[in-house]
This record gives structure tokens, sequence and C-alpha cells, in this order.
């Protein structure tokens, strides 16, 4: 019996190499891999619509077999924040819209825009003419230091003019400002929040609380589903079938911030 000879080898294992090789790149090009069985998430405060919302979440992923572990925080900053540094394992976050790019947030990819979130200002008295004209030397919360609302009030106070004193930007945030606001220890709250946040639908029905809520004529993204750059190529086909992109909503641009000036006379120095 004649013995294989390299060549004879060649002929036969080579076309199954090359076989094998073109099935493993079918796989990796097209075939969809299972999704992660545990995702750690950064959220936000425990009061706030981003922790609920997650909840939200962790229940519809557990019907898909995915653990989904919250991180609470202090907001979207301290989110993007995780995000980069891989901070107790977080992988996913909502974040703000517009406060993390290619610059200051490399690897990180948005999934898309979950819901809507306009420019929430609270302020005592029935009506806008009850603050008086200008909101220098007022006292403004605007949320604590690592939330997306503080980054974003900072962006428009200075705009306005009135991030220096005498004018006082207070930390307080979520429902503790609601709070502050009814009970006269601040004058006014900004939020950039959904309308279903508790500090929001406190204050909406508050009846010695006014309101003013701002968006865009062509909105941006709003709050974000947002992924490390490695977790994102699963996370990104999870999302078809489990995460439900909803409103987006705009950040204080230059066309932005004329608007919200010329439908708000009273946010003006």
């Amino acid at each position: 019996m004649r013995s294989l000879t390299v060549r004879d080898a060649m002929l036969i294992w080579l076309p199954l190499a090359l076989l094998v090789a073109l099935a493993a790149w079918f796989v990796a090009a097209f075939v969809e891999p299972a999704p992660p069985k545990r995702v750690v998430m950064s959220t936000g405060p425990l009061d706030g619509a981003y922790h609920a919302f997650a909840l939200r979440y962790k229940a519809h992923l557990a019907e898909y077999g995915i653990t989904l572990e919250l991180k609470p925080s202090a907001g979207a900053a301290e989110n993007i924040e995780r995000l980069k540094s891989r901070q107790d394992g977080v992988t996913l976050a909502l974040v703000q819209g517009g406060l993390a790019n290619a610059e200051n947030a490399p690897g990180l990819v948005t999934l898309g825009s979950m819901f809507y979130e306009p420019g929430w200002f609270f302020y005592r008295g029935g009506k806008e003419s009850d603050l008086g004209n200008p909101l220098r030397g007022k006292r403004i919360a605007i949320g604590p230091s690592g939330s997306g609302t503080r980054a974003i009030g900072l962006q428009v106070m200075r705009h306005a003019g009135l991030a220096e004193p005498p004018t006082v930007l207070s930390e307080l945030g979520g429902m503790a400002a609601a709070k502050a606001l009814e009970a006269g220890e601040v004058d006014v709250v900004f939020y950039v929040a959904a309308a279903d946040a508790p500090g929001v639908q406190r204050l909406l029905a508050a009846p010695a609380c006014g309101c003013s809520a701002q968006s865009a004529p062509r909105p941006s993204r709003g709050a974000c589903l947002t992924c490390t750059g490695s977790s994102c190529p699963k996370a990104r086909r999870t999302s078809r079938a489990t995460f439900r992109p909803g409103i987006s909503t705009c950040w204080p641009s230059r066309r932005t911030w004329s608007r919200w000036r010329r439908s708000t006379p009273w946010l003006s120095t």
C-alpha cells in the first residue's frame, strides 16, 4: 500500500483548512453572537428618572435571561467616567446627549436615544414675572457634581452671565432641589430630565411653583444608552430585540440658547 506523500497530504488537508477558515469567517461576519448573561449598568440617583428607567430594563432583560446589575451614580457625567475607566465593571450607562464625544470619551458608542429630556426651569410663584428680571443674585439649583444636569446647567448659566456671584449656584438636585424650592431655600430649580422624573412631577403639581420647559426646533439625541467599545458589537445586536429607542432632545447650542432666551425673557442679565 502506497503511503501518502507530502503532495497528497496537501491536496487533502489544504482544501479542508480553507473550508474551515471560510466557515469561521462566515460565522464571525454573519452569525450574531449570544448576548452577555450579565451586564453592569451605571444609572443615576436612586430617586431619579435614570434609575427608575434602568429598573424597568432590568425586569425586561431578565425575560431574555440577562442579569442587569445596577450601579447608582450622581448622574450622566459620572456615568461617562465609569464607562471610560470600567469602574466596577460598568459597560453600559444612560448618558445625556451632548455630554460625550470622540474627544472627551473615545471608545464609547451610543446605541440610541431612549426618551425625551427637555430643560425645565421651576421657580417660586405662579407666573414668570414673580421671579423678577434679571436672575442675577438668585439662588439657582443646577444639580450635584457628576450629574449631566449640572454640566448642562453650567453651560446655560455661563451663556446668561449668571455663573459668578452674586448669583448662587446650588448643588441640590432631584427631589432635594424640589423640596428646597417649595421651602423657599432656593429661587429656581433647573432640571434636564424626563417628564416622569420624580422631582419634575412633584414641582409640576406644586401650586406655589411655576414652570418653563424648553426644547429645540430640531432636537439632537436625548437620554442615550451608551456602552464601552469592546462590549458594543454584542450590545448593538442585543439592542434590536431588547432596547426600544424613544424621542430625542436638545442641548444648549448657540441656536438652542438663542431660542431659550427669546421664549424665556426672565433668563437674562
